[in-house]
């Protein structure tokens, strides 16, 4: 329905649009065509043909250019941008809003962009004259901005214009309103998942006290809308986005069982939104638009359990989309009446209509549409125990989300947000049936499917398209080798074991046990007195981990006497260190060499050259400008010791050093880009999280995030000259957060390196330094990453003062072991 959404937005935008074309004809226009043009492709556009009104719009533009009117101009490439929202060309659409309006083109990056400066982007708009086209422009703009994620800035250039627009008293001010609130509905949605993603009970307070703000503020700019009155269409969607925001806080309260004062609040406006319902109008917007917001109401109707309206709702849209004859709304309307008849028991009956749904769906490639009905359907087929059609819809349902993702689950925020709740679970169900009896469990085929889950979750992190990541089924493992996949099935945790000879093999424990064992473990490695934790506190979780997980591989015979054991694991276990599991004589990094994977995959394999490689060194001890940065934890002190470690690592390496002042993230750009360091050691302050947002680097001067380090290191990615180690010895994941470890491998991905050696906490920095001189002296005698880390562990680990796993176990690989 995410989709549903944005195509309303964009026809309300649209038609406010005509509206403004005719507006324009007397005075802009001295010849028909370019207005006819314009009108002509709204008229595709409420078609559902966008292909047909971008070729209008385009033609439009060349007639108005011909005519010498730069407002009819503007104009027109306001309208093309909508065609290719309606399209899923988000990025494409922005770049043409920045390019009419003269403002700057790295505000649409979505990949490895800095982020943008707010003032500048305030200075900017202030510049543009207030005109109805550029106010048009910068609404659309903004509603971009905001479905490609970039919800502060979209949130400065709505702000901004409608001030603009208050100021002339523009009747776009309604529109305006609609669009800010809408984008206040997605902050509230990122917090609601920054909630879900954290145990940290001192953040979810704070999460709490935000969302209940953060959805006042948009309920009152929907009510604002009424207010200021003019713009009937946007006060009739106003009213549809205030039911639903309302519906879903309603669900995402109820389902975490919050008694919370956001709670009263979202109940009572809710019995209000329900009272005002009935007198929604929908006589005066084209009907396609019409159709869209009926199925909105609907499902959230459907959401509250009052099938009976949401029924009349649903059926109204269908018969609007059978008189227009438009395949889109039509599959979205049978979609609907589909899932209120599953609801309420009429299973047979909702299959044969999301049977029809999709084939409508697919002649036209509504991939969007496709991979929902898919998924309704291979649930009806395995509630009735036919897995074998069962198994068809969910590949059908992978190969459409696989069609959709580049352009609109790559970049959509609220689509990135829902990715849990919408995405995921359509690989865990697909996984789920592949490994349940009463049928064999299909191995092969659920480790590509765990591969893709992991790779389309990374890939969301990063919004990115596809990653060139090498799964590894597609690799002769070297001798010794043994590859564990960790599921999340719900009431199952799975384990497939690739054994040495390349063989599958499967058993399962119960998720439940697995995860108090894991959470009381992660209690202890997350507690700010790790290190006075006795050991004999930590061993009978780790054991137990190792009983559930490990030892039946080790009964039947799949576990190698010695070697490298490869994990690809999921959901809360990424931040456990695997090496701390003990089999109640040794821990496991005593007896194997260990590397994680997320989800099987990784960059193709390659070692490290022999000798010394050339390494870049960067790092800080003393307190640096960007500590006062305000994404930066309070708690960050300097690292004093790290001068003693850069220099220690000097000795043991053939590096440049980048210290203090002179690690500015200039300086380290310049490095990287002038030499090509097969080895780059970053000894600073980061975090590791499941937000991109909060995953980053300290440098001297800056922050460097996520995005900011795929562009420090563009030069060397397009060169093929990818990073073979990266280190980052000082960083930690982010207190409660489950997901953290996804930080991680998406930091080492956009730094395009091969292996990463991350710490999972903040580990004494004497005991660090000492660590670190041994792994590269490893290195440089020839041994694989793998087990140049595990000789370094057991060093520690067999020390007086050093051998509690506080010291030795944060120290995981991620990528290749050789």
């Amino acid at each position: 329905m995410k989709s549903v959404f944005r195509f309303i937005l964009v026809g309300l935008l649209g038609f406010c649009l005509s509206l403004l074309a005719a507006w324009w004809v007397p005075f802009i226009a001295a010849e028909p065509d370019p207005s006819a043009l314009n009108k002509q492709g709204f008229e595709q556009l409420y078609k559902g043909n966008p292909r047909e009104a971008l070729q209008n719009w385009k033609n439009a533009e060349a007639g108005y250019r011909k005519l010498g009117k730069s407002e009819g101009v503007i104009g027109s490439k306001v309208n093309q941008s909508l065609a290719m929202q309606a399209l899923g060309l988000y990025p494409q659409a922005c770049m043409t809003l920045t390019q009419t309006l003269t403002l700057e083109n790295n505000l649409c990056q979505s990949n490895g962009s800095e982020p943008q400066d707010l003032k500048h982007i305030t200075d900017s708009i202030a510049a543009i004259p207030s005109t109805p086209a550029t106010v048009a422009g910068l609404n659309s703009l903004g509603d971009v901005l905001r479905v490609i994620g970039h919800l502060k800035e979209a949130h400065v250039v709505l702000s901004q214009t409608l001030d603009k627009g208050k100021r002339s008293d523009s009747v776009s001010v309604p529109q305006l309103l609609l669009s800010l609130a809408n984008v206040e509905r997605s902050l509230y949605l990122e917090d609601c998942d920054r909630y879900d993603r954290t145990d940290n009970p001192e953040l979810r307070l704070t999460l709490q006290s935000q969302l209940q703000q953060r959805v006042q503020k948009a309920l009152d700019l929907y009510r604002e809308v009424s207010v200021v009155g003019g713009d009937s269409r946007s006060q009739l969607f106003a009213q549809i986005n205030r039911l639903g925001i309302l519906v879903l806080s309603k669900q995402w309260l109820e389902k975490r069982n919050l008694q919370v004062p956001l709670k009263q609040t979202v109940q009572a406006e809710l019995d209000r939104s329900l009272a005002k319902l009935e007198s929604a109008s929908f006589s005066e917007i084209p009907p396609e638009q019409s159709i869209y917001a009926q199925i909105k109401i609907a499902e959230s109707l459907r959401l509250l359990t009052q099938y009976e309206r949401a029924m009349k709702y649903a059926r109204s849209a269908l018969d609007l989309a059978q008189g227009l004859q438009n395949p889109r709304s039509l599959s979205y309307a049978q979609g609907e009446i589909a899932k209120l008849l599953l609801d309420r028991g009429q299973p047979e009956t909702a299959l044969r209509i999301f049977q029809q749904a999709t084939t409508l769906a697919q002649a036209i490639h509504a991939w969007d549409a496709v991979y929902q009905w898919q998924r309704a359907i291979g649930r009806i087929h395995s509630r009735r125990g036919d897995f074998k059609r069962a198994e068809q819809a969910y590949e059908t349902a992978i190969a459409a989300l696989d069609q959709v993702r580049g352009n609109i689950l790559a970049v959509n925020p609220e689509v990135q947000l829902s990715f849990r709740e919408q995405v995921k679970p359509v690989y865990r169900e697909y996984l789920r049936l592949l490994l349940t009896p009463p049928q064999e469990p299909d191995l092969k085929r659920a480790v590509l499917v765990t591969q893709r889950l992991q790779q389309v979750e990374l890939e969301n992190f990063l919004r990115c398209g596809d990653l060139d990541l090498v799964g590894l089924d597609q690799i002769s493992l070297p001798k010794n080798t043994t590859v564990f996949y960790i599921l999340n099935l719900g009431d199952r945790i799975g384990v497939i074991v690739q054994a040495q000879d390349n063989s599958l093999h499967y058993y399962s424990a119960n998720a439940a046990e697995v995860e108090n064992n894991a959470m009381n473990l992660i209690t202890n490695l997350q507690s700010d007195e790790f290190v006075a934790v006795e050991e004999s506190v930590l061993l009978p979780f780790a054991q137990a981990l190792y009983q559930q997980l490990i030892e039946p591989a080790q009964q039947q015979g799949y576990l190698p006497s010695e070697g490298t054991l490869v994990f690809a694991t999921d959901s809360l276990l990424q931040t456990i260190p695997m090496a701390l599991l003990h089999d109640e004589q040794n821990y496991l990094v005593q007896k194997y060499s260990i590397a994680t994977t997320l989800g099987g995959q990784l960059r193709q394999p390659r070692s490290l050259p022999l000798g010394s490689p050339s390494t870049l060194i960067a790092g800080l001890s003393e307190e640096a400008p960007s500590f006062a940065l305000p994404q930066v934890p309070k708690n960050f002190k300097p690292l004093r010791e790290v001068e003693k470690e850069v220099q220690d690592l000097k000795k043991a390496t053939n590096s440049t050093i980048l210290l203090n002042a002179d690690f500015t993230a200039a300086n380290f750009q310049a490095e990287l880009a002038k030499n090509n360091f097969p080895v780059v050691h970053l000894t600073t302050h980061g975090q590791f999280s499941s937000s991109r947002e909060d995953t980053f680097l300290l440098a001297w001067d800056q922050v460097i995030d996520v995005r900011q380090i795929y562009q420090l290191v563009k030069r060397r990615t397009e060169q093929d000259a990818s990073i073979e180690l990266l280190v980052l010895s000082a960083c930690e994941t982010a207190k409660g957060d489950r997901k953290s470890a996804l930080g991680i491998a998406g930091l080492a991905t956009q730094a395009g390196a091969r292996s990463t050696v991350a710490s999972l906490w903040r580990v004494d920095a004497s005991s660090t330094a000492v660590f670190m001189s041994q792994f590269y002296k490893n290195l440089a005698d020839g041994q694989p990453k793998a087990e140049a880390l595990r000789t370094a562990q057991l060093m520690l680990l067999k020390g007086e003062d050093t051998r509690h796993p506080y010291y030795w176990a944060p120290f995981i690989l991620v990528g290749s072991w050789l």
